[in-house]
C-alpha cells in the first residue's frame, strides 16, 4: 500500500524567503534551489513544488486579471472581501 506524503507546513520566515527568491529568479537551477533548501531547512524537491506553484499561480492571476502586474507581486494568495446583503 503506497502511503501518502504529509503536507509541508512552511513558517511564515520560510514563506517570506521563497517569495523572496521567486521574485530574484522564476526558474531557479538545481544549485539555487540546493542552497534555499540548506538555508531554509527543507528538502529541495519541496522548493522546487512550491516555485512551480508559484509560477502557476501567478499565471492564472494574470489571466483573470489582464495584465495588470499590481495583483502579480506575491504568490501567497490574497482573502477576496465580498460583500453579502443583509435580507
Amino acid at each position: 500500500m503506497r502511503y501518502r506524503r504529509r503536507r509541508t507546513a512552511f513558517t511564515e520566515e520560510q514563506l517570506a524567503r521563497l517569495e523572496e527568491s521567486f521574485l530574484e529568479e522564476k526558474f531557479p537551477g538545481i544549485t539555487m534551489r540546493e542552497k534555499l533548501a540548506e538555508e531554509l531547512k527543507l528538502k529541495e524537491d519541496r522548493i522546487q513544488v512550491i516555485q512551480v506553484d508559484c509560477r502557476l499561480t501567478r499565471k492564472t492571476r494574470k489571466a483573470i486579471s489582464g495584465t495588470r502586474e499590481e495583483h502579480l507581486n506575491t504568490c501567497v494568495p490574497k482573502v477576496l472581501s465580498v460583500t453579502v446583503p443583509v435580507v
